[in-house]
């Protein structure tokens, strides 16, 4: 159905030549949002099908190795080896479907969460590709949020906001505790 397909953008000179489509799917095709659905929930199944043997047990109610929002994925394994297969599950089926992960947009991060520190990074392959490596203090933005290992939510210079965060205090304690009317 895509084969062949193509886009152009129109300019104020006019329509550009056509634009092969070789990635992704057509924008404003109804069809295009169930094809991905179809294909990503694929590859949610099968690392959820592998969750009890490849991912650390929050409790026995909760056992999971993989979040998913759209098509920002994060798989989570209690060690090297059932990442690697988690990811070679996944890539599998990826692949069937259609679907290619961008390596340099990948990350990893080994965290041991029982005592709370960082371990030894250690490098993954996505569909044959070697995905980033994250160290202590590095970050990754996932969902537009930075993650990592001692990473500071945000890194906003706090200093030239103390002034606007005065003045805002100002008015809102003016606003709130009006003097009340004397009574005639």
């Amino acid at each position: 159905m895509y084969l062949g397909s193509s886009t152009r953008v129109r300019t104020g000179a006019g329509y550009t030549v056509p634009i092969p489509i070789s990635a992704g799917v057509k924008q404003g095709d109804p069809l295009s949002p169930i094809l991905f659905n179809l294909a990503i929930e694929a590859v949610v199944r099968v690392a959820q099908k592998l969750a009890p043997s490849h991912v650390y047990c929050f409790s026995a109610d909760h056992v999971f190795s993989i979040l998913a929002y759209a098509d920002d994925l994060c798989l989570i394994a209690r060690g090297d080896e059932e990442m690697r297969g988690l990811l070679d599950a996944v890539g599998r089926v990826a692949s069937w479907a259609g679907l290619k992960f961008k390596a340099s947009k990948c990350a990893s991060l080994d965290v041991d969460c029982r005592k709370k520190r960082m371990v030894p990074p250690t490098p993954f392959q996505v569909q044959g590709n070697v995905t980033i490596v994250l160290a202590e203090g590095e970050e990754y933005r996932h969902l537009g949020v930075p993650t990592g290992y001692k990473v500071w939510g945000s890194k906003v210079e706090k200093g030239p906001l103390a002034k606007l965060d005065r003045e805002v205090k100002r008015l809102a304690k003016a606003w709130m505790f009006q003097p009340r009317r004397a009574s005639a």
